[in-house]
């Protein structure tokens, strides 16, 4: 949303616009940046607790969407895919 530019790291509402509409690494900085700026939506991020970091970015209505459960749901996939993309490698 427009008001969260400066949580997103922009100066301006016009600058966030502008970055938005130039690439999906855009959006993934000002995501960041607005999730680093709000101490209690990072922690639920890092402990995952999915419904805290859900409310936190959605507000209240993220139970009717169930954006909790598919947050959950495609953090298990991924880190399922990352175990299969590093087994057998040397990586940590």
């Amino acid at each position: 949303m427009g008001d969260n530019f400066k949580a997103a790291g922009f100066t301006s509402v016009k600058a966030f616009v502008l970055a938005m509409s130039q690439s999906e690494s855009q959006h993934l900085k000002a995501f960041t940046h607005f999730v680093m700026s709000n101490k209690a939506m990072l922690s639920a991020l890092r402990e995952h607790d999915w419904a805290r970091f859900a409310k936190a970015y959605n507000g209240p209505g993220y139970l009717k969407n169930e954006y909790d459960t598919k947050l959950r749901d495609a953090h298990r996939r991924y880190v399922a895919l990352a175990g299969q993309s590093t087994a057998g490698s040397n990586l940590p």
